[in-house]
């Protein structure tokens, strides 16, 4: 991080005078970890205050930043394939692509540095908290206002006015999105991933995931797996 020491003073400077909460992006992990380190120098929560992407997912990177850091995965193994294809056609006397051959990351790998939704209110953003790290439990709107120390009505009312849907959409639609992305990287039976993000049933699930998503997760999966070909 030496390297950077001359952008030091200027980024924080810059930092200091962003409103937020605000979002970075960085180039590479090894960026986004420096400007974990300079935030919460400076005095900001990660990701209350800041949250932080970075790009390559380098594990040995994103898993030992504090906070551990959220990352683009290029999809290397698919842009392996498609060098040795192309290689191949063009050693048998093909043409060389005339435009670039663009190769689609795999998807964002979320962890602690993006944890949150931006939010000003300081109990919507606790009960955010609170829910996406105990998806598993069987939670009502009561346990998450006794945990956050606000009245039910009170919490329900700060989540309409921050996020414009209650206390049970927001916990819904984030068992959802974690479900799908357990779809998509894991080979795991449905069965199986279904209660680890809180779906007691199987037909709440497949109504759930039909009504956001238009198919089943049996066929989402699919897809997904043959687009990834």
């Amino acid at each position: 991080m030496d390297s950077a020491a001359p952008y030091h003073a200027q980024f924080m400077e810059w930092l200091q005078r962003c409103s937020k909460p605000l979002g970075l992006f960085a180039f590479s992990d090894f960026r986004a970890a420096q400007f974990c380190y300079w935030a919460v120098e400076a005095g900001f929560a990660v990701p209350t205050d800041i949250a932080i992407l970075g790009r390559g997912n380098e594990v040995s990177i994103c898993e030992c930043t504090w906070p551990t850091l959220s990352s683009i995965e290029r999809d290397e193994e698919r842009r392996t394939r498609v060098a040795c294809r192309l290689l191949s056609d063009m050693m048998a006397g093909g043409p060389v692509p005339v435009e670039p051959v663009m190769i689609p990351h795999k998807g964002v790998v979320e962890r602690e540095s993006t944890n949150v939704l931006a939010t000003s209110d300081p109990h919507v953003a606790d009960a955010l908290g609170y829910m996406w790290n105990h998806l598993d439990l069987d939670l009502s709107v009561d346990d998450i206002a006794r945990e956050v120390g606000v009245a039910r009505r009170t919490l329900e009312y700060a989540f309409r006015r921050q996020l414009r849907r209650g206390v049970n959409a927001e916990l819904r639609r984030k068992r959802l999105q974690v479900f799908r992305d357990l779809l998509i990287s894991s080979d795991r039976p449905i069965a199986d991933l279904a209660p680890m993000v809180g779906f007691r049933t199987m037909v709440h699930l497949q109504r759930s995931f039909r009504r956001t998503y238009g198919m089943s997760p049996r066929r989402f999966r699919a897809l997904e797996k043959r687009s990834a070909r």
